[in-house]
């Protein structure tokens, strides 16, 4: 990695349709390709989108145009895109239902996101818990299927 890199301390993630990497030696993505980033990754529409970065709707149509944001919104885009990098790292796939299922305290992800000042700390938490979920549901099908054909094969 280039000394330049490291002294400026880049943190980059690959939106989904490039390769699946949260790197320092890549070039920083354009503002309208961390919206895209954001998106995809955290399976957001683009009104949850707009919820999420405190705007309106029209306000999220231009910055997708190419209108500059003011320096105060681009820290929030900075900060969700940060979090969908985070999630990236935690999983090869988007986020999806999970991005509005409730823990037990009766928060989601999403609504984590959209409050006012985001709880960076608290999303990463929850993000590393249903990460593990999803783990292990995986697991446990794959466990399930696999005792089904061996069950399938015995019986034949």
């Amino acid at each position: 990695m280039s000394t330049r890199l490291k002294e400026q301390n880049y943190f980059e993630c690959v939106p989904l349709q490039r390769q699946r990497v949260c790197s320092t030696d890549i070039e920083p993505l354009s503002f309208q390709e961390q919206l895209t980033a954001i998106k995809q990754n955290l399976s957001l529409t683009n009104s949850e989108l707009a919820k999420v970065l405190d705007v309106s709707r029209t306000t999220l149509y231009k910055w997708m145009e190419g209108i500059e944001p003011h320096d105060t919104n681009r820290e929030r885009v900075y900060t969700v895109y940060q979090l969908a990098c985070y999630w990236r790292d935690l999983s090869a796939s988007p986020l999806g239902i999970y991005v509005k299922q409730r823990n037990q305290q009766g928060y989601s992800l999403f609504h984590l996101m959209s409050q006012k000042s985001v709880p960076v700390d608290d999303v990463k938490e929850l993000m590393a818990i249903v990460a593990r979920r999803r783990d292990r549901g995986r697991t446990s099908q794959s466990l399930y299927e696999m005792r089904r054909d061996k069950l399938k094969k015995e019986v034949k």
